[in-house]
C-alpha cells in the first residue's frame, strides 16, 4: 500500500493543471482501495457550496454541476467536523442527502476525508463502495494521507487563482466572468541594498552620434580632422554624458525613495555613491557623482 500510495502522490504532483491532478487522484485511489466511487467536492467560497470536480464511479457528466451547500448532507457533515466520517450504511445516516444526478443510489459504504491545508477547508475526499461495511484503518489511513498532500497543491491553486475558475459556475449566454487577477502579496528581506541590473537609456540621438564617431574614425586620421569638428564632436560626447547620467540619478531616486541605497551589486554593475541620491540632476556637479564598475564581490 506504501508504494502504491508513493506512486499516486507523483503522478497526482507531476500534473499540469489542478482537474488533471483530481482525475488521476480519483482513478487511482478508486483502483487502489477497490471502491466503486471515488469523488472530490472542493469548497466554492464565493457561494458558500461544494462542487464536484472530479468522480470515478458515479456520473461524470455531473462534474462541476452537483453543487452541495457546506451544511447539507454528509460532506457538509465532514466539513463542519474537520474529521474522517466513516458510515457503514450511509443512506440510513440522518444527514445524507440524496442527489438523483450523481447515481448513487446503490452505494451504501462511505468514507470522507477532509482536504485541509494550513487549517483551511477546501475540500472533501471521498471513497464509496456497495457492500454495506466500514472501512477498515488502513483504507481509512490511506484515504488521509493522501488528502494531505491533495492539500498542498489544491492550496497553490487557490493562490494562483485556479481553484476559484475551476469551482465557479458555468457561465451561460453572454455572461462574463467577474473573476479578478490574483495578487501576491511579498516580505521585502533585506532593506536598503538592491540587487539587480541597472538600465541607462540613452537619448535618440545617441545612435546617430556613434554612426557618426565611427564614420569619422574610418574615413579619417586623427591629423586630417579639423579642430572644429573634435571640438563639436567633444562638446556633443559631454552634452550625453551629463544627459545620461541626469536621467540615471532620475531614475535612483525615483526607485528608492525613502530609502537610501548604498550601491547597487552584481556582476559588471554599478555601485553608486550615496552621495548623489540627495542631490537633483541640475544641481549634481560632477565631483559629487562617483560611479565605479565593481564584480559581484563588491
Amino acid at each position: 500500500m506504501l508504494k502504491i500510495l508513493k506512486r499516486i502522490v507523483q503522478d497526482v504532483t507531476t500534473a499540469n493543471t489542478l482537474l488533471e491532478a483530481l482525475t488521476i487522484l480519483v482513478r487511482r485511489v478508486s483502483k487502489a482501495v477497490a471502491a466503486e466511487a471515488v469523488s472530490v467536492y472542493l469548497i466554492d467560497n464565493k457561494n458558500a457550496e461544494y462542487v464536484l470536480i472530479a468522480t470515478e464511479g458515479l456520473n461524470q457528466k455531473a462534474q462541476s454541476k452537483v453543487r452541495v451547500g457546506l451544511d447539507s448532507g454528509l460532506i457538509g457533515l465532514v466539513g463542519r467536523r474537520e474529521e474522517p466520517i466513516n458510515i457503514e450504511d450511509a443512506p440510513s445516516h440522518p444527514d445524507f442527502h440524496h442527489n438523483p444526478l450523481i447515481g448513487e443510489e446503490h452505494l451504501r459504504a462511505f468514507l470522507g476525508v477532509p482536504i485541509i491545508q494550513h487549517r483551511k477547508l477546501y475540500g472533501v475526499l471521498i471513497v464509496q463502495q456497495s457492500e454495506k461495511r466500514e472501512f477498515d484503518d488502513a483504507e481509512e489511513a490511506f484515504l488521509i494521507t493522501l488528502a494531505a498532500q491533495l492539500g498542498g497543491i489544491i492550496a497553490q491553486a487557490d493562490a494562483t487563482g485556479e481553484l476559484q475558475q475551476l469551482t465557479q459556475p458555468a457561465l451561460c449566454g453572454n455572461e462574463k466572468s467577474d473573476s479578478t487577477p490574483t495578487a501576491l502579496a511579498g516580505i521585502g528581506s533585506v532593506p536598503g541594498v538592491a540587487i539587480g541590473t541597472a538600465v541607462v537609456v540613452y537619448p535618440p540621438s545617441l545612435s546617430k552620434i556613434c554612426c557618426r564617431c565611427k564614420r569619422i574614425s574610418a574615413g579619417c586620421s586623427s591629423s586630417s580632422i579639423s579642430l572644429n569638428t573634435r571640438l563639436a564632436l567633444a562638446n556633443e560626447i559631454l552634452r550625453i554624458i551629463h544627459f545620461t547620467r541626469g536621467k540615471l540619478v532620475e531614475f535612483i531616486l525615483k526607485v528608492s525613495k525613502p530609502m537610501a541605497i548604498n550601491k547597487i551589486t552584481a556582476k559588471g554593475s554599478l555601485a553608486i555613491s550615496p552621495q548623489i541620491l540627495t542631490s537633483t540632476p541640475a544641481a549634481c556637479p560632477p565631483s559629487t557623482m562617483r560611479i565605479r564598475v565593481c564584480n559581484s564581490a563588491g
